[in-house]
């Protein structure tokens, strides 16, 4: 974290997008899990929510399915300081292998945060 290569995430830079892709573009088997990591520092004073993991599905224009809205409670939290976050989320049943899935952190809070090392894995099953 000394390579001052970390973004901030406030109310005008509410979105970091990591991934939006094809359900089949990542695997033919019936699930996959998608981790999330990331590096958090919250000021001192800090009082808003902490930033949130987005994921969900996209089945056609309106079809959003299995959203999960994944944020740490301030007790989770260390103030002036960088907290490491994991998130896994479990592939649902897709609709269609055409389906989309979007992967990103949300932060609509006016007071800044940063944010250092944000990846996303994608573990498959084994192919039999």
């Amino acid at each position: 974290n000394g390579d001052k290569s970390c973004v901030f995430m406030n109310e005008t830079n509410e979105f970091l997008n990591a991934v939006a892709s094809t359900y089949q573009s990542v695997t033919k088997a019936d699930h996959f899990w998608i981790k999330v990591s990331a590096d958090i520092f919250i000021p001192q004073h800090y009082s808003m929510s902490s930033p949130r993991v987005v994921i969900h599905f996209n089945h056609g224009k309106n079809g959003t399915y299995k959203y999960r809205n994944k944020w740490l409670t301030h007790d989770a939290l260390k103030m002036n300081t960088w907290n490491r976050i994991d998130y896994l989320y479990l592939t649902p049943e897709v609709r269609s292998a055409n389906d989309t899935f979007s992967v990103y952190l949300w932060h609509p809070d006016k007071e800044k945060v940063f944010i250092d090392n944000f990846t996303v894995s994608v573990l498959t099953p084994k192919q039999q």
